[in-house]
């Protein structure tokens, strides 16, 4: 992730975590700015980590020029490794930098993307801001978030809702806002974007291989991510963090469990330099201007409680532009894609689009 002020990044740079974020596409995580995007694009990625998606977006826009930044040094030098793999080590730079001071000219690039960076960041929209230096009249600022609050996942073992609230607390304590996602058309606006366009995709845990991943990557989490420093914090114990793990297997284990991280997009609209494209993760929709608290019940088809749904997607999912409304089974995950902001799966990711008319 990025440097900043007084944010500390709350995953950390372990085993699990790395892992986790090397085997995202475009495709998953950027799907709502693929239709924007076209041959010769100069494109920045920033809070690129490992670079799998940043290899995706550098092959869809050839020849253009790519630049992968992010802060930690030993994550670029992984990024080198994955980008050699696919021949792509010419085709892409690295570079390590720091969001709110991008080392780069003003008018610099037509898309620069983010893919759940705000959501560690103490100061999203000064990061916005930066970002919209740099991109030149006509370009795009792409962002997608998670909205955490809006996870939902069954079977419901005891701990997980522990892990939620110990996991957001953290998240906080660490100076970001694991809520991000709701929160990009607000962001997006108050960094001087005019035109925003936001989005929502989910991402679906649902098949044996998928729920042994997801799982066993949090469980791991749990000890080596953001469990010490909760622990740290106050804010948990041992104990507890154990409870969360024995949770995240429990979940892994139910041939009944589901959840959601499928990309939803919709027909982007030519943007103008500035627009700004949000999508709420989780558990709103900025479409609709509707909330957890105020969306109606729907059935979950999965376990035939009746729930919010508004701001989450699971494994059947219809949503409509106007409402970000669906149909879900348990454990699933939306989330907001947004040029400027997007994240999902059983937990909700919002999108935002962000284009920039004259400066």
């Amino acid at each position: 992730m990025l440097q900043g002020t007084t944010h500390r990044y709350t995953h950390g740079h372990g085993a699990a975590v790395l892992a986790s974020h090397s085997r995202r596409t475009a495709q998953d995580s950027a799907g709502y700015l693929l239709p924007h995007l076209r041959r010769g694009m100069d494109l920045l990625d920033v809070g690129c980590g490992p670079a799998s998606v940043t290899a995706d977006l550098a092959e869809l826009v050839a020849p253009g020029r790519v630049v992968g930044l992010d802060a930690s040094p030993a994550v670029l030098d992984i990024a080198r490794t994955l980008l050699a793999e696919r021949n792509l080590q010419d085709r892409v730079e690295l570079m390590e930098g720091d969001v709110f001071a991008l080392p780069f000219d003003d008018n610099t690039f037509d898309v620069v993307h983010a893919h759940q960076l705000l959501q560690h960041l103490d100061n999203p929209v000064a990061a916005l801001a930066e970002m919209r230096r740099v991109v030149r009249p006509g370009g795009i600022v792409a962002a997608r978030d998670a909205v955490y609050s809006a996870d939902a996942w069954f079977p419901q073992p005891a701990g997980m809702d522990s892990w939620l609230e110990v996991y957001m607390a953290t998240a906080r304590a660490n100076g970001g806002e694991p809520d991000a996602g709701s929160r990009l058309l607000a962001w997006s606006r108050a960094a001087s974007f005019r035109d925003v366009k936001t989005s929502a995709s989910a991402w679906c845990f649902a098949t044996e291989q998928d729920r042994e991943w997801w799982s066993g990557t949090w469980a791991q989490r749990c000890l080596t991510s953001f469990g010490p420093r909760a622990v740290e914090l106050g804010l948990a114990t041992t104990s507890d963090l154990e409870t969360m793990v024995e949770a995240w297997r429990q979940w892994g284990a139910s041939e009944d469990e589901l959840v959601c991280r499928r990309p939803w997009r919709s027909p982007a609209p030519r943007l103008n330099r500035h627009q700004v494209r949000t999508c709420p993760t989780r558990a709103t929709s900025s479409r609709s201007g509707m909330d957890r608290s105020s969306a109606p019940p729907t059935s979950c088809t999965a376990c035939m409680r009746a729930k919010p749904m508004l701001g989450r997607v699971t494994p059947f999912v219809r949503m409509s532009r106007a409402s970000a409304s669906m149909e879900r089974p348990c454990r699933s995950a939306c989330s907001a894609s947004c040029r400027f902001t997007d994240s999902s799966r059983p937990r909700t990711r919002m999108d935002t689009i962000a284009t920039t008319s004259l400066k």
